[in-house]
């Protein structure tokens, strides 16, 4: 993965063991305009990868709190989370919160200006999708395993 000078070793320890290049912070930091541009600049020069910056320190705490951005181009499958709820915080872009039963779309919500917050319930079947070109999201959920 290539990395902006922005993203270094020195500010975030990067983990690509996931299904998205995982950014951890090292520090506390401030989410702002600055990276939130730096994370778009990040994954166009990767070829539009997913990418996020996760918040907490590794995958083992019990909450996820995490910087999320996900592009029109990649392939999104339905899933759940059995022990959380998911909240979604968009920050930029628009994106739709498809819920599913019996593989049937049982609710369909957009987030469409920023700030706009969605909750999908403990174990409702849902995908995430970008209706614009990108998105980038606050997403929380306690810890899967």
């Amino acid at each position: 993965m290539k990395l902006t000078t922005f993203f270094n070793n020195k500010n975030f320890k990067i983990d690509t063991s996931g299904k998205s290049p995982a950014l951890y912070v090292k520090k506390t930091i401030k989410i702002n305009k600055k990276i939130v541009n730096e994370l778009i600049k990040l994954s166009k020069l990767n070829e539009n990868i997913n990418i996020r910056i996760c918040m907490h320190k590794n995958k083992k705490c019990n909450i996820h709190n995490m910087i999320v951005l996900i592009n029109k181009s990649q392939e999104y499958k339905k899933h759940s989370h059995p022990r959380s709820d998911e909240i979604y915080h968009l920050i930029k872009g628009k994106i739709k919160v498809l819920e599913i039963k019996k593989k049937k779309t049982i609710n369909k919500t957009h987030l469409e200006k920023q700030g706009d917050i969605y909750v999908v319930g403990k174990s409702v079947e849902h995908i995430v999708l970008p209706i614009s070109l990108y998105a980038i999201f606050h997403e929380i959920k306690l810890r899967q395993t």
